[in-house]
């Protein structure tokens, strides 16, 4: 009797990391490293880091509108790549696009798919859970969800949280977070116009 051959396993099917390029030459190796390690919190605190490398904006900390409305293409491409690729597809830029895309603006009447800036910025932020609406106002950023548990779109999001007290005071919150202020529609609508001019729609 021939003797019991046991077939090799097959292999793993080896998938291509997502490439890292950068017009600025922004090292994103310790962003992927996070996000392989589903440490969500510390890589949203890193995409904060390099997006301000990317953008030149270091020195300042946070991200204006100026910045993010000549935000380096392949840069964004880059982040939600490895946003999308290590969360299955649940947080990215790319995500955040889809959803602020259709987000629909309810009315006593109707339900339509335009509204102002101002109403889909919001409704934006109620439907991927940064608003809290018994209060009115965003949340504070500790108090995001930094799990997969979180709503599709939840992050990244320090980018937007992180601003100057006087930004803050503008929009009625204390402190250099956007914790307890209103929406921006205004930076939230230049990112949006940003992904579609590099090629999110």
């Amino acid at each position: 009797m021939q003797p019991f051959s046991r077939r090799p396993p097959f292999p793993h099917t080896q998938i291509d990391p997502p490439s890292l390029r950068s017009e600025c030459n922004v090292d994103y190796t310790h962003l992927q490293d996070l996000l392989e390690a589903n440490q969500w919190k510390r890589a949203d605190e890193e995409t904060l880091n390099v997006m301000l490398q990317a953008a030149g904006r270091t020195q300042a900390g946070w991200l204006d509108t100026i910045a993010i409305a000549n935000f380096p293409c392949t840069d964004l491409h880059t982040i939600d790549r490895l946003w999308g690729r290590y969360s299955d597809e649940k947080f990215s830029f790319r995500v955040q696009y889809r959803l602020y895309s259709g987000v629909t603006i309810s009315t006593e009447n109707a339900v339509r798919q335009s509204g102002s800036p101002e109403e889909r910025a919001l409704d934006f932020s109620k439907n991927v859970g940064w608003w809290v609406k018994r209060l009115e106002f965003l949340q504070y950023y500790n108090q995001l969800n930094f799990t997969l548990q979180a709503p599709n779109g939840h992050l990244p999001a320090l980018w937007f949280w992180k601003i100057p007290w006087g930004e803050a005071f503008r929009y009625g919150g204390i402190g250099s977070s956007r914790g307890g202020c209103r929406i921006d529609p205004q930076l939230m609508t230049t990112f949006i116009d940003r992904l579609e001019q590099c090629g999110f729609n």
